[in-house]
């Protein structure tokens, strides 16, 4: 289920009021502005600008301000230019191949009106082939009244190649978010201030809500503002060009997304064998029934729709949707569909996390999960010469912490009524230091009470009352 992508991404990060140094990208050079040559054209005060060309089919170009050629030469893709002063006003501006005259020009921007104490950054977007056509997108760059402990992020879609697209925040994988939805080529998103810090963000380029090209942005100090240009190269490669404000560029490449260990468990026992959608695909896993469990499968990191369907039926017949299960990379899941059906109680998904980091040599991790339907709160006892409660209070559709407990065979108990007294009891079998198991409770349609014990290799192990 490794999602794909040919096609390029660059995007352009620019800082106000700090050097390269606080970015942690390496630099890869930009020409050097010098003097524009820029006719005064009234207004008074003066524009801060600079231009990048991020047209990927383009040639190296000189720019020509006012008819006249400007030191601003041999401009490649994708680099761009210092910042440079200009008197206010209005000029007329011609991207010409790299030691064209004039008369070359392959793109003219008349009229480009620059306000003083103003900051302009003016990208060459689109192909010179025309699909989409080459065009100029000035924007501002302003940082007025940004708090000085957040940054300032503004998305630019300039990638040539690719169609509409979603942006998401994946800093934390546990909730993703969209911070721009059906963002067209050639739109400059809203300016967002968010806290200060280091940020994951993916590109959604086909409208599954699941990012497929992934960048790790460095922690940028507040009072950053940061444009992100999305541009395609001519070979189909992925980086991020880092456009800072002394007029150096840097390359960031992206980050593979990593992957996820999932397995399943059915423990809803009224509700039939059932095939899993996984982005409204149907999964292999099909004609899945009450009791059984899947071993771990691989999945790309990221956010996933589950649709649970009863077996053989369409996506259309789902009876419960997970609109964004969210899946961290490196990391071990067990999902549960627990509940009843007919609603009481009602029928849900239940994912942990199965880890074994820290487990002390020569013990075992231990997990209880109350998902018996039939059965109300309880505690649970470890049943020794002198027992002890495990867990108290225990609802339905609950996970107890993870215990850690020497290696060993093991008897726990139920109590129900809370007094005290387990009323049913359960034999574990002597597991291997190391192990990290997790002890589900369920319950046939008749009531009686078994557990399904979920092993780290993927199996699991039916365990009836003693």
């Amino acid at each position: 289920m490794r999602l794909s992508l040919i096609l390029g991404l660059a995007l352009s990060l620019m800082t106000v009021g700090c050097g390269d140094d606080d970015t942690g990208v390496e630099d890869t050079g930009s020409p050097d502005a010098g003097d524009t040559g820029g006719e005064d054209t009234g207004g008074g005060g003066s524009a801060m600008v600079r231009l990048l060309h991020l047209s990927p089919d383009a040639p190296a170009v000189d720019i020509f301000l006012n008819g006249e050629r400007s030191p601003l030469t041999g401009l490649a893709f994708p680099n761009g230019t210092p910042y440079a002063e200009l008197p206010a006003g209005s000029y007329d501006v011609d991207i010409v191949p790299a030691g064209g005259e004039i008369g070359d020009s392959v793109l003219t921007v008349q009229d480009l009106a620059l306000e003083a104490d103003t900051m302009y950054s003016a990208a060459a977007i689109g192909t010179v082939a025309g699909d989409p056509a080459l065009a100029a997108l000035p924007i501002v760059d302003s940082a007025a009244d940004l708090d000085a402990a957040n940054i300032r992020v503004r998305a630019i879609h300039a990638a040539a190649a690719v169609g509409q697209v979603d942006i998401w925040n994946i800093t934390d994988p546990a909730a993703p978010a969209a911070l721009y939805e059906d963002v067209d080529f050639g739109v400059a998103g809203d300016a967002l201030d968010v806290p200060a810090g280091a940020y994951t963000i993916g590109l959604d380029v086909d409208d599954d809500a699941t990012p497929d090209v992934i960048f790790e942005l460095p922690e940028l100090a507040g009072g950053t503002v940061v444009n992100l240009y999305a541009v395609n190269d001519m070979e189909g490669n992925v980086f991020i060009q880092a456009a800072l404000p002394d007029g150096t560029y840097a390359r960031i490449d992206p980050t593979e997304a990593g992957s996820a260990m999932v397995r399943l468990l059915h423990i809803a026992n009224d509700a039939p064998a059932v095939d899993i959608f996984i982005n409204g695909e149907r999964s292999p896993v099909t004609g899945f029934e009450f009791g059984e469990t899947t071993p771990y499968v691989e999945l790309d990191a990221g956010a996933y729709e589950i649709d649970i369907v009863p077996a053989g039926l369409e996506l259309a017949d789902s009876v419960f949707n997970i609109p964004s299960l969210a899946l961290e990379a490196n990391t071990s899941y067990s999902a549960a569909a627990i509940g009843t059906l007919a609603g009481d109680p009602a029928f849900s998904v239940l994912p942990i996390v199965d880890s074994g980091a820290d487990l002390a040599d020569g013990n075992i991790r231990v997990r209880a999960i109350h998902a018996a339907s039939s059965v109300g709160q309880v505690d649970i006892w470890n049943i020794t010469d002198t027992p002890a409660p495990l867990y108290e209070d225990v609802d339905f559709g609950v996970a107890g912490d993870a215990l850690d407990v020497p290696a060993g065979a093991y008897t726990i108990g139920f109590d129900v009524d809370d007094d005290a007294t387990p009323d049913v009891t359960f034999a574990l079998p002597d597991l291997p230091a190391g192990t990290v198991v997790n002890l589900y409770a369920a319950n046939e349609m008749d009531g009686t009470v078994f557990l399904i014990a979920a092993l780290p290799d993927g199996t699991s192990a039916r365990i009836d009352a003693e």
